[in-house]
């Protein structure tokens, strides 16, 4: 009887061992389960502002057919000097870039048109009223810039800009050089699908449109 009584005080001891060690187990696996189930929104949290933060430094630099292509910035000064930069050199090639094809004139003022002001209209009525254009298609003349360098103030807003360009008049006998200098502001506006970087041209001028040479072809 006695050895009976200690056959099953030691079964007892076991079944309670392997109660208990499966109780562990359990609430092991409940906290893992736990952790998991906090730590799987916490890092989708993470990533997603990881990725809005990102694309908060994306900067998107506009060729003159249109496309975009993508930059980093490192921060909003240097995404808003790019973007500037870039705006004022897309707009000036836009607008000053004379193919001999009046479709593609055409086309190119309405996007120029796009990221500026009733300035940069008066601008081309003036050029259109002298027969600039008409000219050139008609001789089969172009006219290309090249953007030398920017100058620009982001202390205030309306941010103020000089281009600096060189402009070549190219016929069939010759290549015309010109200095060609502007001045505008760039105020920050909504950005749209035609106006990615937010910024419109206003007060555009011409200061400087000088002869520099002429060579024979």
């Amino acid at each position: 009887m006695s050895e009976n009584n200690g056959g099953d005080f030691r079964n007892l001891f076991k079944l309670t061992n392997s109660i208990s060690s499966s109780f562990r187990t359990m609430k092991f696996v409940v906290i893992a389960s736990l952790a998991v189930a906090a730590a799987v929104p916490i890092g989708c949290v993470y990533m997603t502002q990881k990725g809005v933060a990102e694309r908060g430094r994306q900067v998107y630099v506009i060729d003159v057919a249109g496309t975009a292509y993508g930059a980093t910035a490192r921060d909003g000064a240097e995404m808003l000097d790019a973007e500037a930069r870039d705006q004022l050199r897309r707009f000036h090639e836009l607008f000053f870039s004379v193919p001999p094809n009046s479709d593609v004139i055409r086309k190119n003022l309405e996007q120029a048109m796009e990221i500026s002001d009733k300035s940069a209209y008066r601008y081309y009525n003036d050029l259109q009223e002298t027969g600039f254009y008409k000219r050139l298609t008609q001789t089969g003349a172009s006219q290309q810039v090249v953007v030398d360098s920017i100058r620009l103030d982001l202390r205030s807003h309306p941010y103020k800009a000089l281009t600096y360009c060189t402009q070549y008049i190219v016929r069939e006998s010759n290549v015309t050089k010109f200095s060609l200098v502007t001045t505008c502001e760039l105020e920050q506006v909504q950005r749209t699908e035609k106006n990615v970087h937010g910024l419109q041209l206003r007060k555009f001028d011409v200061i400087d449109n000088t002869q520099i040479s002429q060579r024979k072809r």
